[in-house]
């Protein structure tokens, strides 16, 4: 009878410590989820930006804005989906967090800045001037380095996801972003271009001191006015 009640004893315990592990792991999933969403919320609330500015122009063509706004637009909801029916943790989705999450600081802290002068991610206004201060003192395009690293970010949480199904599906989302990476890093060139046709050598002396994508600045002597 007392090897019963010991192994009795001992089934008890092992269950019991699996329910407080489950319990653990399910409390761990929750906060990782909230904390997830609010990066992701902040992220649409700012890069989304719908209100319509007069006299605000397409630095390219609206077709390829068009399909870059379809397309991110897909994975987003892809992601949020992803987000929300979480149910493990894998490495890749804490990269995938920590990635957004600086992305999403620089995409916040670049409106901000930008004030009055802040249009819809891949437009400018005529009426415009360069921003040398706050986030703009270390980087020259902060806005689409923070959407770029918000986009592998979520990369990571999307192609490990998709890898259970296909390799074409892993394959196409794998396309989708690479064209928005390098759609934003073509939209920062093609807002260099517009600023140095507009401002010429005081853009220059701007872009000989900070850099487009690095936050360390050429020249040690920078300061934000």
């Amino acid at each position: 009878s007392i090897y019963y009640v010991v192994c009795f004893r001992m089934s008890w315990l092992c269950r019991a410590g699996l329910a407080r592990q489950h319990r653990r792991k399910k409390k761990m999933i929750t906060l990782f989820r909230a904390g997830s969403l609010l990066i992701f919320a902040t992220f649409v609330f700012y890069v989304f930006d719908v209100r319509h500015k007069e006299g605000m122009k397409p630095l390219v063509s609206g077709v390829w804005t068009k399909i870059m706004k379809m397309l991110s637009a897909s994975m987003l909801v892809l992601y949020a989906y992803l987000l929300v029916t979480l149910q493990t943790i894998q490495w890749t989705d804490l990269v995938a967090l920590a990635i957004t999450t600086v992305g999403t600081a620089l995409v916040v802290a670049a409106k901000l800045t930008l004030g009055r002068y802040h249009t819809w991610a891949g437009y400018h206004l005529p009426e415009t001037t360069i921003v040398t201060h706050g986030i703009y003192s270390r980087l020259r395009h902060p806005l689409y380095t923070g959407t770029i690293l918000f986009e592998i970010g979520a990369f990571f949480m999307i192609f490990p996801a998709m890898a259970s199904y296909s390799t074409y599906l892993c394959a196409t989302v794998a396309c989708i972003f690479a064209y928005m990476i390098c759609f934003n890093i073509y939209l920062a060139s093609c807002e260099s271009d517009a600023m140095k046709q507009k401002f010429d050598k005081q853009f220059d002396e701007y872009k000989a001191r900070v850099r487009a994508f690095i936050p360390f600045n050429k020249s040690a002597n920078v300061t934000g006015r």
